[in-house]
């Protein structure tokens, strides 16, 4: 066979993979649009990715995969909803404790800024990180928020 033939037929399912998974991805950004849109009045949200990566929350370790989903900033509260599997975390910006730019998160990274909000729970303080777009127009807005009466 010629060599050619032989790469071209090697490449099929690498390319086929590459479809599956764009639209895949495309599938959960617009479900991640509708959740926004069915939880939150548009005058309620201040900030949103529709497609944060969260690199984990500290206190669950570091075994957790990062995963993506809707974040949303309201007046009172940081959401996100992690796609698959689904889970919710919901931090009222009155526990909030810091708000930082890191480069990882739990032995992660994508060499990235992420933005990191460390904050108190029941149980004790407690953090997570997302890679957004723009993490520091994220944390200007989470300090804003946070300082406003």
């Amino acid at each position: 066979m010629n060599v050619t033939i032989i790469v071209l037929i090697a490449l099929i399912p690498i390319l086929t993979i590459l479809i599956l998974v764009s639209n895949l991805q495309k599938g959960l950004r617009g479900r991640s649009a509708q959740l926004i849109q069915h939880r939150f009045p548009v005058h309620q949200i201040r900030r949103q990715s529709p497609f944060a990566n969260c690199f984990g929350i500290t206190s669950k370790g570091m075994g957790q995969i990062r995963g993506n989903g809707p974040l949303v900033l309201t007046p009172d509260q940081l959401w996100f909803q992690l796609l698959v599997p689904q889970r919710e975390l919901s931090i009222p910006l009155s526990t909030i404790q810091q708000v930082e730019i890191r480069s990882h998160h739990l032995r992660k990274t994508r060499f990235t800024p992420l933005l990191y909000v460390e904050y108190q729970t029941p149980t004790g303080s407690d953090s997570v990180a997302w890679q957004v777009e723009d993490p520091e127009a994220w944390k200007v807005d989470l300090e804003a928020l946070r300082s406003a009466p």
